[in-house]
C-alpha cells in the first residue's frame, strides 16, 4: 500500500539518502534525534543557501519544513542559525543582491515563491533583511506571484513537461504548498500535482520515468532508473526502485497527498492492454505530445515539434522497451 511504501522509503532515504536536507528530513519525520550527521548537513545546507548559489532555493523549501515541524528537536543556537539565515535570504529577483542564482525558469520561479511563502508563515511579524518586507508582507507578496504561476500552468501546462530532470523540482514546490498553503493556493497546488503525477504514470515503463521531455540532460536519458522521478514512480506506482536521491522524494512520502487511483493502472498496465494519450503542454501549444504504452513498449513524442529551429533541452522522442 502507498502509505507502507513511503514509510519504506523514509527509512532508505534516512539511511542511504545523499547528504542533504531531505535526509535530515527523512530522519526527523521517523523520529530520529539531532545527531553529528544532521549537523553536518546543516551546516552545508546553511552556507549554501548565506552563499546565495545557484539551486539554493531547492534546499531552502525543505530546511523550512525542517524549521516549521522540527525545529523544538535543535539546540537553540543551531535554530537561531537557521532564523538568521532564512530571514536574510534573497527570495526574489527585484530584491537587492549580485550573485549567481538562476530565477527564470519554471522550477525555480515555484521554488523561489514558495520559499517566500512559507518563510513569511513562519516569521509574520519579523523584517526581512534584504528586502526590508515583513513576513506578513511577504507572505501577500508571495501568494500574488504564485498566483500568476498557477494562472500559467492551468492555462497552457508545463514547458517542461515529463522532465525527470525538472518534475522533481517541482515536486519541491508543490509538496511545500500541499503542506503548508491555505486555500486557494492549497487547492491550486493539488490540481497540479495530480496533473504531473498522471503524466509520470502514462510515460512510466517498468518503473523507469521516460517519454518525450520539455528539458532534459545526457545523465537523465543514459540512466532513467537513478533518476529522482523513477523514485517517486517507486514509491508512488509500486514499480521500480529506491535511489539516493532525496530532493523531493522525502517530501512526499511525509505528506498525506495521494496521486489519483487511475495513476496505478497508467503506470502497470495489464498484459496485452494498449495505453495510447495525446496532450498539449507549454506556451502557445509548444508541444503536441503522443504517447502508445503496453506493458513493455512505449513510444512516446513531441509531434511537430518545429523542425529545423533551435530548441531548448527538449527530447523530442523517446522508445523503451
Amino acid at each position: 500500500a502507498l502509505a507502507q511504501r513511503k514509510s519504506q522509503a523514509l527509512a532508505y532515504s534516512a539511511r542511504h539518502g545523499d547528504a542533504r536536507i531531505g535526509r535530515v528530513l527523512a530522519h526527523l519525520e521517523l523520529g530520529g534525534a539531532v545527531d553529528t550527521g544532521t549537523i553536518a548537513i546543516l551546516d552545508d545546507t546553511l552556507d549554501m543557501i548565506d552563499q546565495r548559489k545557484d539551486c539554493s532555493d531547492f534546499v531552502m523549501v525543505p530546511l523550512l519544513w525542517v524549521y516549521g515541524k522540527h525545529a523544538e528537536k535543535f539546540a537553540e543556537s543551531d535554530q537561531d542559525r537557521m532564523k538568521k539565515t532564512i530571514l536574510g535570504y534573497r527570495y526574489w529577483v527585484d530584491e537587492p543582491g549580485n550573485d549567481a542564482m538562476w530565477f527564470w525558469s519554471e522550477n525555480h520561479v515555484l521554488c523561489f515563491l514558495v520559499s517566500a511563502l512559507m518563510a513569511g508563515q513562519l516569521f509574520p511579524d519579523e523584517i526581512f533583511e534584504n528586502s526590508g518586507f515583513s513576513g506578513s508582507e511577504q507572505i501577500v507578496l508571495a501568494e500574488h506571484r504564485l498566483g500568476r504561476w498557477f494562472d500559467a500552468v492551468e492555462a497552457h501546462g508545463l514547458g517542461e513537461w515529463n522532465s525527470a530532470a525538472y518534475y522533481p523540482s517541482d515536486f519541491i514546490g508543490l509538496m511545500g504548498l500541499y503542506v503548508f498553503a491555505k486555500d486557494p493556493t492549497l487547492s491550486r497546488a493539488k490540481g497540479v500535482l495530480d496533473a504531473v503525477f498522471e503524466m509520470t504514470a502514462l510515460h512510466c515503463l517498468n518503473g523507469v520515468s521516460a517519454g518525450s521531455m520539455g528539458r532534459a540532460y545526457d545523465k537523465e536519458l543514459r540512466a532513467g532508473p537513478l533518476t529522482e522521478l523513477s523514485y517517486f514512480a517507486a514509491v508512488a506506482f509500486g514499480v521500480g526502485w529506491f535511489d539516493q536521491s532525496v530532493a523531493a522524494i522525502t517530501m512526499f512520502c511525509a505528506s498525506d497527498y495521494s496521486p489519483p487511483d487511475h495513476c496505478l493502472d497508467y503506470a502497470d498496465p495489464p498484459e496485452g492492454q494498449v495505453l495510447s494519450a495525446r496532450y498539449v503542454q507549454g506556451f502557445g501549444a509548444a508541444a503536441r505530445l503522443a504517447l502508445c504504452k503496453s506493458k513493455s513498449v512505449q513510444l512516446s513524442a513531441s509531434i511537430d515539434g518545429a523542425p529545423g529551429q533551435e530548441g531548448h533541452q527538449q527530447h523530442m522522442v523517446d522508445l523503451q522497451g
